[in-house]
């Protein structure tokens, strides 16, 4: 008998043309659980060529609510399963550690960009609406 897997979120992981650059951040939080040696990730289970393609990938993490490379996803508590190019997510809380380390720049980046346009999508202030007498 199989169970079912509990997730809360469907995601569509997505391709880039180019393989993307982990962080520093990030590559730090890899190495901590081990699937870093010598500067080359190594992942049990996934064979090199399948790692290349992961590197090229990545989700709109609705966790963190920013951008992710599929790597990081792959190895978060929260990645249940990955089926015909959608992750399955179980949706919980990330620790705030983890959560700056795999996204929080960009999100806090979004909002600093966001305060700094007050009227408009250049920073010029809104149009004039026509007068009323």
């Amino acid at each position: 008998m199989t169970a079912e897997l509990e997730y809360k979120y469907e995601v569509k992981v997505e391709k880039r043309d180019k393989s993307m650059r982990l962080d520093a951040a990030t590559r730090e939080v890899l190495r901590d659980a081990g699937m870093i040696n010598n500067n080359k990730l190594k992942i049990s289970g996934v064979s090199p060529k399948m790692l290349k393609a992961m590197k090229m990938e990545f989700v709109q993490c609705p966790v963190i609510d920013d951008e992710v490379h599929f790597v990081p996803c792959f190895v978060c508590p929260n990645f249940q399963s990955r089926v015909s190019k959608m992750v399955l997510c179980r949706g919980d809380p990330l620790p705030e550690s983890l959560t700056s380390k795999l996204g929080g720049k960009a999100k806090a980046a979004k909002a600093k960009r966001k305060k700094a346009k007050p009227g408009g999508a250049a920073g010029k202030p809104p149009a004039p609406g026509p007068e009323r007498p």
